[in-house]
């Protein structure tokens, strides 16, 4: 069953868009702004972008040459002493 949205959503999204023209008009101001901090003003621009554009797509490498699977193979071995801890007996 799919769920309904509450009914303030739709009036909030309504009520935000009145503001577009001006929200576009500040975001190109902090852009061409030239004293305006670095970050702000590529943040402005990308906001911009992304609104005029749409997000750029998210892509992936597409490697063939790497394997699409990988199998491990675990092989279990007695380990061989590496010293010799046998006691011994000293005649002293």
């Amino acid at each position: 069953m799919p769920r309904k949205k509450p009914i303030g959503i739709t009036n909030v999204r309504s009520m935000a868009r009145q503001h577009t023209e001006t929200a576009i008009r500040v975001l190109a101001g902090v852009m061409n702004q030239k004293d305006a901090q670095p970050a702000a003003r590529i943040a402005a621009a990308a906001e911009l972008l992304n609104r005029g554009w749409g997000k750029a797509p998210v892509t992936y490498d597409d490697d063939t040459t790497r394997p699409s699977s990988i199998q491990v193979t675990i092989q279990y071995s007695t380990p061989k002493p590496m010293l010799d801890i046998t006691p011994k007996v000293v005649d002293g």
